[in-house]
């Protein structure tokens, strides 16, 4: 009966193994998997948030006829913006920018004074302040690697007392107010562009 039993044993045994139902090897890539984890970013814009205003204050015939320059002042100022302020989250990879100012004639009725805008600003938050001479032509006042945007921030500066206008003589002015436009154009300058 034992011997039976044995040999009944090793029947199946061998049955087993014929058949491939002994123990199955494991393989290494039973035993990890990876799978994926993401995310999705959308690239924002590069945009010129804020301009300042100018006001020069007053000045007389006498004076202006002579070419004279005038302080610009925050209190004249009034209600009206004195920042400069631009944000860029197009990403790292489309970072660079710069701004451009030109200024226009002044103009009162059919009188004319050209004048040119010595800009000095302040940095806020440990931005380099926005500076240069603001002329007819267009002129870089500012760019990114002064204000440190990165693609990633913003950045402002504020206009200070140091900003003068400087006049040229002229003989043909008359009373009143003279108004100029000052133009600003923020411009994409990387080199690969941001859709």
């Amino acid at each position: 009966m034992k011997k039976s039993q044995l040999l009944q044993s090793l029947t199946v045994v061998a049955t087993m193994a014929i058949l491939g139902l002994g123990a199955q090897q494991v393989h290494a890539d039973d035993l990890g998997k990876t799978s994926v984890g993401e995310f999705t970013v959308t690239a924002g814009n590069l945009q010129l948030d804020q301009v300042p205003d100018f006001n020069f204050g007053s000045t007389d015939i006498a004076t202006l006829s002579k070419g004279t320059t005038l302080k610009y002042s925050d209190s004249d100022a009034g209600a009206k913006s004195n920042t400069l302020s631009v944000s860029d989250y197009r990403g790292a990879s489309t970072s660079d920018w710069n701004l451009t100012a030109k200024l226009s004639n002044f103009e009162n009725g059919t009188s004319t004074v050209s004048g040119t805008i010595a800009l000095h600003t302040t940095g806020n938050n440990g931005v380099t302040a926005a500076s240069d001479t603001i002329n007819s032509a267009a002129t870089t006042v500012w760019t990114s690697a002064q204000a440190g945007t990165k693609g990633v921030g913003s950045a402002s500066a504020t206009v200070n007392n140091d900003t003068v206008l400087t006049t040229a003589a002229n003989s043909a002015i008359n009373g009143g107010t003279y108004d100029s436009t000052v133009t600003w154009t923020l411009g994409n300058t990387s080199a690969t562009s941001a859709d």
